[in-house]
């Protein structure tokens, strides 16, 4: 399943129209719509909201390893023209604690960070990162709770700069409108419970790679992208072992035939 988090009916409506996602009843206060593989929660503005919605429906549908997350929604931005951005890193301003996700999926959208606050930005406030909203780092610590950071992706599309007053429902749905197209051609590439992937038996590379624990985890992540994007992985691997690469004698070796798999991978 993907589970979509956007704060505003406003923001959300027209990848619910585009999507003809139904009103699904999971939770009184809470509003979701789904179809086979997406439900779509309005989590509501603020951190708390945030928080709170996507624990309850998270938990609700017992969420896991085989699942995706993608947060949407507006943001401020004196930095940053009006767009489309992909967030790279999300800082809770109350904790300063910052979440990274790890970002598999070629999107071609340009990466910004943002400062997730407790209230509407003000003009007159600075911060370092690129971006400003109230949602992003609580959902991902929520989620953090049953999924791990190459599960999510963050969007956030610059509605302002702080000046809100020319800001309505009508606005925010037609700003809206403009990316959904993009938003819904990334979802149709992330992995859904109908379209799950095959399983891998990586335990014999493990060993053949020196994987540390570490390395373990990237290269189940990757082999994943892998599987997804149809990338032919395996024959890489083959020609590994062909040319005598593969068993590796050291950790050294070992990490350069991974980079050199993962630029494989990921450059394709």
């Amino acid at each position: 399943m993907i589970y979509v988090f956007v704060p505003m009916y406003a923001e959300a409506a027209p990848l619910i129209e585009k999507l003809h996602l139904k009103r699904t009843e999971l939770f009184g206060n809470i509003q979701t719509f789904s179809n086979e593989d997406i439900l779509l929660t309005i989590c509501g503005t603020g951190m708390l909201n945030a928080a709170v919605s996507a624990s309850a429906v998270l938990a609700r549908n017992e969420a896991g390893t085989q699942d995706f997350l993608v947060s949407y929604g507006s943001c401020a931005s004196q930095k940053k023209k009006k767009g489309l951005y992909l967030l790279h890193s999300l800082k809770d301003k109350n904790t300063e604690r910052t979440y990274y996700p790890d970002i598999l999926y070629q999107t071609n959208l340009e990466e910004a960070s943002v400062l997730t606050g407790s209230g509407v930005y003000q003009k007159n406030f600075s911060f370092t990162e690129d971006l400003y909203d109230m949602e992003g780092a609580s959902v991902f610590h929520a989620a953090s709770f049953f999924m791990g950071p190459h599960q999510m992706l963050f969007f956030r599309f610059v509605s302002d700069d702080g000046e809100i007053q020319n800001l309505n429902n009508e606005v925010m749905k037609n700003l809206s409108a403009q990316y959904a197209d993009t938003v819904i051609e990334i979802l149709k590439r992330l992995p859904v419970s109908g379209k799950r992937q095959e399983e891998v038996d990586l335990s014999q590379l493990y060993p053949d790679l020196g994987c540390s624990e570490t390395m373990k985890r990237e290269l189940n992540k990757l082999i994943h992208y892998a599987q997804l994007e149809k990338i032919p992985w395996k024959e890489k691997i083959t020609s590994f072992y062909d040319a005598g690469i593969l068993p590796v004698k050291t950790k050294e070796e070992g990490k350069k035939v991974f980079y050199e798999l993962r630029s494989f991978v990921l450059d394709e």
